[in-house]
């Protein structure tokens, strides 16, 4: 439905895109990600129309837009300011676009009632900005947004505005309003949280290009490279032959692997996911580091396992943070806290999973 075709963008002697070229499909839930400068931005502002390519194109099912105005594109962008009008009501706020079009009174109010009733504020119509919640103005502008019924919705970091409980429930709500609906909706954000908790798929950026596009799962799973291992999520990284291990869930078999510093690693054994690990706590715990990438154990045994000794343990609520000194090196985990917690010098064995994806320096 959207193609950026080899899309470049100067400002002064910077390039915020260059030669860029990327496809979001109709009816997705796509994110474009990365941190700050990466010119996930400058992509959306092409796409609403605010700033126009140097170079290339910007296709909407084929048909060029670069040069078409931001009001006649079939295209609304909810702010990350929300940028309500403090001075109109709710309502006044969801009928503000629909009146600028002159549609007739009738018809603006039967799709302010059915916007309202979408993101759930049909008590609320008379209050104004003022009067709500954070979670309530976040819904109040998307309901603005989405009134004008547009072929894509652009969303400018949807949640920043929001603490984190409200993050959790608003997610779920927009991810259920955009299946709903069906409508395509590009968001821009530096959250990982945010992209893979919505995202049907995720552009990954880094200084004006693509690293790379994909589910969310099959980015985590196997990022391009070491920046992007990086970015995704906290992971260890383990230097090994042939470039960087990103270690990674679901251990099948046993094996051994050279790493240094950590010498012979065993792979873990018994290929058995995160989530039925504690059926069988006798023969080891599975602890979900960032990434999920250990199995681990108490009480070592000589020659089974790579031998490690908690040095730091960070109480997080549902969760423990442990940092393990294992030959030299130092890994990460994180344990959810259904059982006894690992305590400060406690030996434990350490094994990695034999599909940690190798990742390029």
């Amino acid at each position: 439905m959207i193609r950026f075709e080899s899309v470049s963008k100067r400002f002064g002697d910077h390039w915020a895109v260059k030669g860029l070229t990327l496809e979001v499909g109709a009816g997705e839930f796509f994110a474009l990600l990365g941190p700050s400068g990466s010119g996930k931005s400058t992509l959306m502002r092409l796409l609403a129309g605010f700033e126009a390519p140097d170079e290339g194109r910007v296709l909407l099912d084929g048909e060029d837009l670069v040069g078409r105005p931001p009001h006649l594109r079939p295209v609304n962008l909810m702010f990350q300011s929300y940028a309500l009008f403090p001075h109109l009501s709710v309502a006044g706020n969801v009928a503000y676009g629909l009146k600028q079009e002159g549609l007739p009174k009738g018809e603006i109010a039967a799709r302010v009632d059915e916007m309202l009733a979408l993101v759930r504020l049909e008590g609320l119509a008379a209050r104004k900005p003022a009067q709500l919640s954070g979670g309530e103005r976040q819904r109040t502008a998307l309901a603005r947004a989405l009134a004008k019924r547009p072929r894509v919705l652009l969303l400018d970091e949807p949640l920043a505005a929001l603490d984190r409980r409200l993050r959790e429930t608003t997610r779920a709500e927009l991810k259920a309003i955009q299946a709903r609906l069906g409508t395509t909706f590009l968001m821009v954000t530096h959250d990982q949280d945010e992209a893979m908790g919505l995202a049907d798929r995720i552009a990954l950026m880094r200084a004006g290009a693509i690293v790379q596009v994909g589910a969310p799962r099959a980015l985590y799973a196997a990022p391009a490279d070491r920046w992007a291992a990086e970015f995704l999520g906290e992971v260890n990284l383990i230097p090994c032959e042939g470039g960087w291990r990103a270690v990674r869930p679901e251990a099948v078999g046993l094996s051994k692997l050279a790493l240094p510093p950590l010498g012979e690693v065993p792979r873990a054994a018994g290929g058995r996911g995160l989530q039925d690990a504690t059926a069988e706590p006798a023969s080891g715990r599975a602890l979900q580091p960032p990434p999920p990438d250990f199995v681990w154990s108490p009480s070592p045994k000589e020659g089974e396992e790579l031998k490690g000794r908690i040095v730091q343990a960070t109480y997080l609520g549902d969760r423990t943070a442990y940092l393990v000194a294992a030959h030299g090196a130092e890994l990460k985990a994180v344990q959810v806290n259904a059982g006894a917690p690992f305590a400060v010098g406690e030996a434990v064995r350490v094994s990695l999973p034999n599909d940690a994806p190798v990742v390029s320096r």
